[in-house]
């Protein structure tokens, strides 16, 4: 079998020199079986999709069939080669920040801008897990034009968003994602 577990940082591996501050952040979808307890319910992984690495497959709160670029965002045809191309330079070390508009399945337009900001050692399930916190800058034009702020903490080891801190900076906060942290992840 084939993994799809790479270096999204993977330039130091090819010869290319990183250009930012940041040290590449490894990047593969949730092995299929693994299965990730939030406080809405569970979410089981299937795998990732086998043409494309970036695309994680899972069964969402409802165990209905559902993906995401980069485990995190709901693909949208306009928008995923911009995602992954911006994201991948930023998990790379290539660059420190990356900007980029997403259009969302339902039509919201965002300007999106993420960085690095460390590396923390976070408990979940009574168990220390190694993350890489990112921030985001979400800021949505159209009829709310919103703006939030995220702190998003990511465990490399599964594949998982684990922790999400959420913060309105303009605008209301109807439609922003809540704060929350994963309560166990199980599987392989």
């Amino acid at each position: 079998m084939i993994s799809h577990r790479f270096y999204l940082g993977a330039s130091v591996a090819f010869g290319f020199a990183a250009h930012a501050n940041a040290q590449p952040v490894p990047f593969a979808c949730p092995k299929a079986g693994v299965v990730a307890e939030f406080g809405l319910g569970k979410i089981q992984y299937t795998g990732a999709s086998p043409s494309d690495p970036t695309m994680c497959n899972r069964l969402n709160y409802k165990n209905e069939p559902d993906s995401r670029v980069f485990n995190f965002y709901p693909p949208e045809d306009s928008s995923n080669a911009t995602i992954k191309s911006n994201l991948t330079e930023l998990f790379s070390g290539r660059k420190a920040s990356v900007t980029f508009d997403y259009t969302s399945p339902t039509r919201y337009l965002s300007h999106e801008t993420w960085k690095i900001l460390r590396r923390e050692q976070i408990t979940i399930g009574g168990k220390p897990v190694d993350t890489v916190v990112f921030d985001r800058e979400a800021l949505y034009e159209g009829r709310n034009s919103n703006h939030f702020h995220f702190v998003q903490w990511f465990d490399p080891k599964s594949g998982i968003w684990v922790k999400n801190e959420s913060n309105v900076l303009g605008g209301q906060s109807n439609g922003m994602p809540p704060s929350y942290q994963v309560r166990s992840i199980t599987g392989p």
